[in-house]
């Protein structure tokens, strides 16, 4: 009885570890991926009056944005905006 108790309790102890390791390697994961990121519909887009042909990570902040855009969310939502000049607030909540 004595010996089942304390493989049952290793086993516990084992896949609690196990359960850790992979629920820090999914936050860290988290946490690099960008809040949005944004991309011309047309193939180019003026950011903050830079232009730019490839997609842009988006950190929070406020960015003024001339020509038709695709913003890609954090939750894997997509926007299209096909204004020619518009402004974009990025704010990350807790």
């Amino acid at each position: 009885m004595k010996i089942s108790i304390r493989l049952l309790f290793y086993v516990m102890t084992l896949v609690s570890v196990i359960l850790f390791v992979f629920t820090y390697k999914y936050v860290q994961k988290l946490k690099l991926e960008p809040i949005a990121t944004i991309e011309g519909v047309y193939g180019s887009f003026v950011l903050n009056n830079q232009r730019f042909e490839s997609p842009v990570e988006l950190q929070p902040g406020r960015y003024t944005v001339v020509g038709a855009s695709v913003i890609k969310l954090f939750n894997g939502r997509m926007k299209v905006v096909k204004l020619p000049h518009f402004e974009v607030e990025v704010v990350w909540e807790k």
